[in-house]
């Protein structure tokens, strides 16, 4: 009996004051990240099957939501605001992706100017029409050594193919970085010279987002056209 009454009193101790508080606090609410959660709209299904939730695609920079980067003149970068002599016209993608081919056909960008439509239809034209005179002489007979895109081309190869992984794979990513100021400096003043007749310039541009999987970055090479400002 003196075992029992010995439990007993046991039992019936008084626990600590700050352990009787934390069996009296009642159970945390939900906190807003949960409930935020809960209002999540359905998940969007990509190409892939993958599913990728709406709140993560706005904090990347898509193709898509992009397009302002190329299309406006005005840049933090003081290079390009100085080759853009005037508002965007549109721009000729270079193949980049899923590797950088310079010898592939262009696509053509437009841009956001309706009213600017004629003169970049021009630029659109004299790319692959325009021919430069040799001594003088018309050299339409030999377009594919004369025309603009041809020069592009040809100034390509000013910038060497680099690789990495002990030469296996191509790093068209640093070629890329590296074309956009050699162009700039070797290729796009003298095909300026042959675009004023059209009203316009052009300049190379780096054009860069990010991906919500696979591929973290994507560059592609643009060639910019830019209508010539006004004389002021």
């Amino acid at each position: 009996s003196r075992n029992n009454s010995s439990n007993n009193n046991n039992n019936s101790k008084t626990l600590p004051e700050h352990c009787s508080i934390l069996q009296s606090t009642p159970p945390p609410p939900k906190t807003k990240m949960v409930q935020f959660a809960e209002n999540l709209e359905p998940l969007d299904t990509t190409d892939s099957g993958h599913k990728v939730d709406d709140a993560k695609k706005f904090k990347f920079s898509t193709r898509d939501n992009s397009l302002s980067k190329w299309q406006n003149q005005h840049s933090r970068n003081k290079e390009e605001e100085r080759l853009c002599t005037g508002p965007v016209l549109g721009a000729l993608e270079v193949v980049c992706d899923p590797y950088l081919d310079v010898e592939a056909p262009f696509t053509f960008l437009d841009g956001k100017f309706a009213h600017l439509d004629d003169i970049w239809q021009r630029c659109q034209e004299g790319w692959e029409n325009d021919h430069k005179k040799i001594n003088g002489v018309d050299s339409k007979d030999h377009h594919h050594e004369s025309s603009l895109s041809h020069s592009f081309r040809k100034a390509c190869q000013g910038v060497p193919v680099t690789t990495s992984c002990c030469g296996l794979v191509n790093n068209d990513d640093e070629r890329i970085h590296a074309l956009v100021p050699y162009l700039n400096k070797h290729w796009a003043p003298k095909a300026n010279k042959r675009l004023e007749k059209y009203g316009a310039s052009v300049h190379a541009f780096l054009w860069h987002w990010q991906n919500v999987q696979g591929k973290s970055d994507t560059f592609i090479l643009l060639l910019r056209f830019c209508e010539l400002s006004s004389p002021s």
